[in-house]
């Protein structure tokens, strides 16, 4: 895909899904805590895959503890999203898991620091869950990358007065991961263009010098337009609508060379006019 853009003269971004994955491996599943404790829940959720016997058991604790009769969720080690589905689904059976674990002493168990530390995982990961949703509708746009580096930063940087310091120290990791991970962004023309042009977002994500950098990017993609446009009516046997001679014998001093001349006087101006109101609508909004 990456070759295919380039064969076309187009830029590959790269697709921000991954990079939002390696930012968690960075800051979070690379600590050894942390890597246990998803292990050993993979093994807690695999028990009761590999078991019908132990499924059924685990339904009745549901049903005692008074709590949906949802199914645990096995995760895949190469998605992250699927590792956070299993710690909240396994967050919302905490209760039904550890009856079943005293009941039935053939699983390994979570402590409350484990537990906690899912709880930890879990709040943090899940704005980079509902961001890689985002990112994976068909419809998804190149404008929503700001936007949505600039939402997790704000997630990341905000602290809660009752927030422990494990969730802190995560947070910190996260962003400084972000910042390495996405550095590409800044002042990159592309991205700051179609945020700018999308209606949902404007200027709202967007200093006053990436504002600056759309605008010219605009004003630089309508100058070719305006010279491709010209380009193709030359090659089409006529000549662009602007200069196009009603009566081709009179070329010198005639009627139509002041219709020409001030038509495309008129043009010109217009379009400089246009520019200028585009620049200044831009920074407008």
């Amino acid at each position: 895909m990456v070759s295919a853009t380039r064969d076309q003269y187009y830029e590959s971004l790269g697709c921000m899904s991954h990079t939002l994955q390696l930012v968690i491996k960075d800051a979070l599943f690379s600590e050894e805590r942390h890597e246990i404790v998803i292990k050993t829940c993979r093994k807690i959720v695999g028990h009761f895959k590999r078991s019908e016997q132990a499924s059924r058991k685990l339904i009745e604790c549901q049903k005692q503890c008074g709590i949906p009769t949802h199914s645990l969720i096995q995760d895949v080690e190469v998605r992250w999203n699927k590792t956070y589905n299993m710690l909240e689904r396994l967050l919302e059976q905490k209760t039904a898991v550890n009856l079943y674990s005293v009941e039935h002493d053939r699983i390994d168990t979570l402590s409350s620091s484990d537990w906690e530390l899912m709880k930890n995982l879990t709040q943090v990961l899940k704005f980079f869950y509902e961001a890689t949703l985002d990112l994976s509708f068909d419809n998804a746009c190149i404008s929503i990358v700001i936007p949505l580096i600039a939402l997790l930063n704000r997630k990341l940087q905000f602290r809660d007065e009752n927030e422990s310091e494990v969730m802190r120290s995560m947070k910190t990791k996260l962003h400084e991961s972000m910042n390495r991970r996405f550095a590409y962004v800044q002042g990159h023309a592309a991205l700051i263009t179609s945020t700018l042009l999308d209606p949902r977002f404007k200027n709202t994500y967007l200093n006053s010098d990436e504002v600056d950098i759309a605008t010219m990017e605009i004003e630089n993609h309508m100058r070719i337009y305006a010279d491709n446009s010209r380009e193709t009516a030359g090659t089409s046997g006529q000549e662009p609508s602007s200069s196009y001679r009603l009566s081709p014998y009179e070329k010198d001093g005639g009627l139509w060379d002041v219709h020409d001349k001030s038509t495309s006087q008129a043009i010109q101006s217009s379009d400089a006019s246009d520019k200028d109101d585009l620049s200044t609508q831009v920074k407008k909004h």
